[in-house]
C-alpha cells in the first residue's frame, strides 16, 4: 500500500475546512489544492498572513516566485485562490472587501518564466545532437517521431506503427497511423487513420529499429533479446513483449512508453554537458511535440517568406499543422501564440 502524503498549510484548520467543503459540496479534486496551499505557504509565512488576505503587491511577489512556465497553470492557481478567497470573504462577512486575485487574471503574463518555459522545448538541431548520445535506435526513433507529431491518444499511433507503413512517393517519404478510439453511440471501438510526412532521417532510424536485435536499458547493466521473428515488422517492440497488441490495454503500453521517455532524460541529465543540448533532460511527450510544431511552423515560414504567427492565420498552412500533428491549431491559435509568443516571429 502507498503511504499518503502529509501536506502542511499555513492557517491548516481553516484551509483543510475550505478542502473538505469544496470536495464534499462542489465535487472539486482536493489534490491540487493541497499542492496549492503547500506552494502558497512559504509567502504566507513570509508575509505573516493567509493568502486570501494578500495585497496586490503580495500576490505579484508570491506568483514570481512559482516560477511556472505555463501561463495556463498560472491561471488555473489564480481561479483556485480567487474562489478560495470569496469562500473566506463570506465567512467572515467579508463581502465588501475587493478580492485582489479577481483582477489579476489580465496580468498573468508577466509572472510566466520565461527562461523555465524555453527549458521545456528544443530545437530539431539540438534534438538530433543529443540522441547522439543514446545507444538504442528504438530510443532515437521515438523521440523523433514524437518531434515530428507521432503520438496519437495514448500514443497508440507511436506503438502501432509498422516498417511497412512507411511509404515513399515523389520524393517525399510517408507514415501510415492508426489508432482507436471508442465510438460512444455505438460503444465499440473505432479505428482512426491518417497519413503524415517524415524525414528520411525518421524514416532510417525506423529501419535500425525495426532490426535491432538487442535493446539495452538506459542506465543499467540490463539487455533484451529480441527472436528473429518477434515482432519482426514492429519499430518499437520492447512494449510490445510486456503487452498484448489489443485497445483494451492501449492504457499499460502507454505507461511503459511514458516511463521509458523519462528514463531517457535521467539518463541524458548525466550524460549532457552541452548546455542547449540539456535542454532535454527537461522536456515532456507534449512539449517536444510542440517543439515539433514550432519548428514546421519556422519551415513553412521560411518556405512561403513570411513570419510564423502568419502561417497559423494561413488556412492552407494551419492545415498543414493541424494534419501533421493531429492537432486544432486553426481553432487553438490565439491561445498557442500566447502561450509561446517569445518563440514566435
Amino acid at each position: 500500500m502507498s503511504k499518503s502524503i502529509e501536506y502542511e498549510y499555513y492557517n491548516a484548520e481553516q484551509k483543510q475546512r475550505y478542502i473538505d467543503t469544496s470536495v464534499t459540496d462542489k465535487g472539486v479534486e482536493k489534490g491540487p489544492l493541497q499542492r496549492l496551499f503547500t506552494r502558497t505557504r512559504p509567502y504566507e509565512e513570509q508575509n505573516n498572513k493567509d493568502c486570501s488576505m494578500f495585497t496586490v503587491d503580495e500576490i505579484r511577489g508570491m506568483y514570481s516566485g512559482f516560477a511556472f512556465s505555463s501561463r495556463e497553470a498560472l491561471l488555473n492557481d489564480n481561479s483556485r485562490l480567487n474562489i478560495y478567497t470569496d469562500w473566506c470573504m463570506e465567512q467572515a462577512s467579508d463581502e465588501g472587501r475587493v478580492n485582489p486575485y479577481a483582477g489579476m487574471r489580465g496580468n498573468i503574463e508577466e509572472f510566466v518564466d520565461k527562461a523555465a518555459l524555453s527549458r521545456k522545448l528544443i530545437t530539431r538541431v539540438d534534438l538530433l545532437q543529443a540522441m547522439t548520445i543514446l545507444e538504442n535506435d528504438c530510443d532515437r526513433f521515438m523521440l523523433l517521431a514524437m518531434f515530428e507529431g507521432i503520438l496519437g491518444p495514448d500514443k497508440q499511433e507511436l506503438l502501432n506503427l509498422r516498417l511497412s507503413d512507411f511509404h515513399y512517393k515523389a520524393g517525399t517519404w510517408y507514415a501510415d497511423l492508426f489508432y482507436e478510439t471508442r465510438n460512444e453511440e455505438a460503444g465499440e471501438p473505432e479505428e482512426v487513420r491518417r497519413t503524415v510526412v517524415v524525414s528520411e532521417k525518421l524514416k532510417e532510424l525506423a529501419d535500425l529499429a525495426a532490426h535491432q536485435e538487442v535493446y539495452k536499458t538506459p542506465g543499467s547493466d540490463r539487455t533484451t533479446v529480441f527472436s528473429d521473428k518477434q515482432f519482426s515488422d514492429s519499430v518499437i517492440k520492447l512494449v510490445l513483449i510486456y503487452t498484448t497488441i489489443t485497445a483494451k490495454n492501449a492504457r499499460s503500453r502507454s505507461k511503459v512508453i511514458h516511463k521509458r521517455f523519462f528514463n531517457l532524460m535521467s539518463v541524458l541529465k548525466v550524460s549532457i554537458d552541452d548546455e542547449r543540448a540539456a535542454r532535454l533532460c527537461e522536456l515532456t511527450p507534449v512539449s517536444l511535440t510542440h517543439s515539433g510544431i514550432l519548428h514546421m511552423m519556422s519551415v513553412l515560414a521560411d518556405r512561403e517568406n513570411i513570419s510564423m504567427r502568419d502561417v497559423l492565420y494561413t488556412p492552407e498552412l494551419v492545415d498543414q499543422i493541424d494534419r501533421q500533428y493531429d492537432c486544432n491549431l486553426k481553432a487553438t491559435k490565439a491561445v498557442f501564440c500566447r502561450k509561446y509568443a517569445m518563440f514566435i516571429n
